[in-house]
């Protein structure tokens, strides 16, 4: 190591520091993702995958991020905090971090002529 590296001090005699982030989209991704199909409002996996995030795994992420006392950032397209206004303010509450990303995630994916 250099010299410089030798005199950082981390706290608690830490060897590096980490950063943990979370993408909170909801269903914003297969929502506008779909939209270029024919009925693609209606896959199943536009409201049941998207939403788990938002309406279960959040609480689970931070439950485990209280119990082990780390703070995180998440970054939250606007339309997520429009349909979930309780659960960013409870991140907010617990001392984390929140980015809003974008007004919804959208697919840039273009239909190429055959």
């Amino acid at each position: 190591m250099t010299k410089r590296y030798e005199k950082l001090k981390w706290h608690n005699n830490a060897k590096c520091a980490v950063l943990i982030s979370f993408d909170l989209d909801g269903d914003t991704i297969w929502k506008n993702g779909n939209r270029r199909y024919e009925n693609g409002e209606k896959f199943i996996r536009s409201t049941s995958i998207g939403n788990y995030g938002p309406q279960k795994a959040c609480e689970n992420i931070l439950d485990m991020l209280d119990r082990q006392n780390i703070k995180s950032s998440f970054f939250i397209p606007a339309k997520v905090v429009e349909d979930y206004p309780k659960l960013c303010k409870n991140i907010k509450d617990r001392g984390h971090e929140i980015g809003v990303c974008v007004c919804a995630c959208v697919c840039v994916c273009h239909k190429h002529p055959p």
